[in-house]
């Protein structure tokens, strides 16, 4: 009877486990969609709203400079 309901405890966590990672990852997905990681058009309108003129060089120094940097993490 004990072996019955830890065995019953056990399907219960891996199921539960199975439905929480397909939830996170659905959630993960919709907020992906609504807020995009930056690109270049993005950075651009950024040195615009600061009133500096956008170089190439400097967008792409930036985008380099975020993805180093979200490769440490």
């Amino acid at each position: 009877m004990v072996i019955g309901g830890i065995f019953i405890v056990i399907i219960i966590f891996v199921i539960s486990l199975g439905v929480g990672f397909f939830l996170a990852k659905k959630k993960f997905e919709k907020w992906i969609l609504k807020n995009p990681p930056l690109n270049k058009k993005m950075i651009k309108e950024l040195y615009k709203q600061l009133g500096k003129i956008p170089k190439e060089q400097d967008i792409n120094m930036m985008l380099n400079s975020i993805n180093r940097y979200n490769q440490t993490k």
